[in-house]
């Protein structure tokens, strides 16, 4: 997993799925289905992520994975 150090960074469609390691296809139909990280668009319609709001969506899902399976 790429990480970025500026928090205040904001990451492109592709730039945040290599960071999640996903397609952008992927990226794209989360968003569609309101599974993906905060995002919003930019003037020209385009989505953009910020790189902390990245990486703490990332700290969740793990949160909650592990979570799931410490209750198998």
């Amino acid at each position: 997993m790429q990480m970025i150090n500026d928090d205040s960074y904001n990451l492109n469609e592709k730039q945040a799925s290599e960071i999640i390691g996903v397609s952008s296809r992927t990226l794209r139909r989360w968003r569609n289905t309101n599974q993906s990280p905060p995002y919003f668009y930019t003037p020209n319609k385009r989505p953009k992520y910020n790189a902390k709001e990245i990486h703490n969506w990332i700290d969740r899902m793990v949160r909650n994975k592990t979570m799931q399976a410490d209750n198998i």
